[in-house]
């Protein structure tokens, strides 16, 4: 792939590099001349290179900047010390220039150097740091994967940029607590561990997962093949009518995207009757600015002994009586909260990993047990189907796209077996390959392969009552239960009307 960092962006460290290089400059600098023509080759990087080598040689210095790592207090400090050493600099500098460059070189210092383009860029979804050197950043997005030939140059360098990353999230990463999930800003969720879970010699490694901040639309989806028209509105039909569900998939297969578009749709459609309460680690999900949402996010850590869990907040969101509930993300025990949850009347949508339909369930009961619950393996999983009825498998095929490989209906469980079938299923029929033998495009249709049972159907028609929605999902000939036939003998005794 091409080189496009030159449009994009500078290096500080190849700057840094590159002026120490230069030694006659140097030699310039340090005599004092101050002619035109060395005037004119002033530039950024010389400039940094100079404020990185004054800042290094002071002890005084140096403590400040390390204590930018750890805390806000030098903050100031250091901006100070950097607007001090331009005001000294050799070559008097234009006092627009000294504004500009304390402002870069600040965020060179104490900033994420050169991650920063890359995180600004909306094209792009991840980034991967595996160490120090050229080809050891990987960024992936809407061109495709690449590795970068620019790098950090030590392992202490990645461990810093990677202190400041995880510290934006307010949580704090050292060998006593050597892996971290936090976040960046709204939508980045930053996972990272350093020594001694990682080698020495590569400082840290860290994963940039970005939450596109557009607003997905279903026409975006369905226009992205996402999915087909259809099974958006089965979809949007189960959370209007109080129908808790998950969505499963491995990382980066557009679980966040899809449980955060149900969100959205659920309260454009509700809007002034629901109260929203989100639960994740990263801030990622973001509803629209006139939904009713409280957002939580766990926070601390063990070393601390100050963490908030899933299942705490969990716990906490029934007080505050929400009608939709969103666990952005089950790993462990808080799956038991959410399907207490479910079973008492709120609408829960969660996402978590698993490879299929089928097997989420065998997943959620894995989950529950660790909460250490001595309900039989059988009575939870009867009461995880009660809970969670719909599941939506997604996945990153092998061309890049996202799509909906799943619908699922649980219907009954059969010692702990579940039992129930696919209402919706994504059929793959062929493959395009490029020259290099890769998958370049897949082909193939999504299509409905069931209905939902009597027993869905019946309850999505008490909540709604509207019988043209349901009759579309539900069996053919199927009519609810809960209308009067009008076959007066059926009853017996008195009735009254209302």
């Amino acid at each position: 792939m091409g080189d496009i960092r030159s449009s994009m962006g500078y290096n500080a460290f190849s700057a840094l590099n590159e002026a120490k290089r230069d030694k006659n400059y140097r030699g310039a600098i340090q005599s004092g001349e101050t002619n035109e023509s060395l005037k004119a080759n002033i530039g950024y990087q010389t400039v940094l290179a100079y404020v990185q080598s004054k800042i290094s040689e002071s002890e005084e210095y140096n403590k400040v900047l390390a204590k930018m790592l750890d805390t806000d207090e030098g903050t100031d400090q250091l901006k100070n010390i950097i607007f001090s050493l331009l005001q000294k600099y050799p070559v008097p500098l234009e006092p627009e220039v000294i504004d500009s460059y304390r402002v870069r070189i600040f965020e060179d210092m104490t900033g994420l150097g050169l991650l920063t383009q890359y995180l600004d860029d909306p094209d792009v979804e991840e980034i991967n740091i595996y160490g120090p050197g050229p080809r050891q950043i990987e960024v992936v997005g809407s061109r495709g994967a690449y590795m970068l030939e620019d790098g950090f140059a030590t392992a202490e360098d990645v461990l810093n940029v990677v202190k400041r990353a995880v510290r934006k999230g307010n949580m704090v990463i050292d060998q006593m607590n050597p892996r971290v999930d936090s976040y960046i800003g709204g939508g980045t969720r930053v996972s990272a561990m350093i020594p001694p879970i990682v080698r020495e010699d590569k400082g840290a490694v860290a994963s940039f997962r970005k939450q596109t901040k557009a607003h997905i639309t279903r026409e975006m989806m369905i226009k992205s093949k996402m999915a087909m028209p259809e099974e958006f509105e089965f979809l949007e039909l189960c959370a209007q009518c109080r129908v808790s569900g998950a969505v499963v998939g491995a990382t980066g297969s557009g679980k966040t995207t899809l449980l955060n578009f149900l969100m959205s749709d659920y309260v454009l459609h509700t809007k002034g009757t629901t109260r929203v309460f989100i639960i994740e680690e990263a801030r990622e999900l973001q509803l629209p600015d006139d939904a009713r949402v409280f957002y939580t996010a766990t926070s601390g850590d063990t070393k601390s002994g100050a963490m908030i869990t899933a299942p705490e907040l969990l716990k906490s969101a029934l007080r505050f009586h929400p009608t939709f509930i969103s666990c952005a993300e089950m790993r462990g025990e808080e799956a038991m909260n959410a399907m207490t949850a479910a079973q008492t009347g709120h609408v829960v949508w969660s996402t978590f990993h698993a490879e299929d339909c089928q097997e989420a369930y065998a997943r959620l009961l894995t989950m529950c047990k660790m909460s250490g619950t001595d309900l039989s393996e059988n009575l939870l999983m009867r009461n995880l189907v009660q809970a969670f009825p719909i599941i939506v498998s997604s996945k990153q095929m092998k061309d890049g796209t996202r799509k909906i490989t799943g619908i699922y209906e649980a219907e009954r469980v059969e010692g702990i077996h579940v039992v129930g079938h696919y209402i919706y299923k994504l059929e793959v029929s062929d493959f395009e390959y490029n020259r290099d033998g890769r998958i370049s495009a897949v082909h193939g249709a999504h299509r409905r392969v069931g209905h939902i049972s009597d027993k869905l159907a019946q309850h999505i028609f008490d909540e709604c009552g509207q019988y043209d929605r349901v009759a579309k999902f539900a069996k053919p000939g199927w009519k609810p239960a809960s209308l009067a036939s009008g076959d007066k003998s059926s009853f017996d005794g008195a009735s009254v009307l209302f």
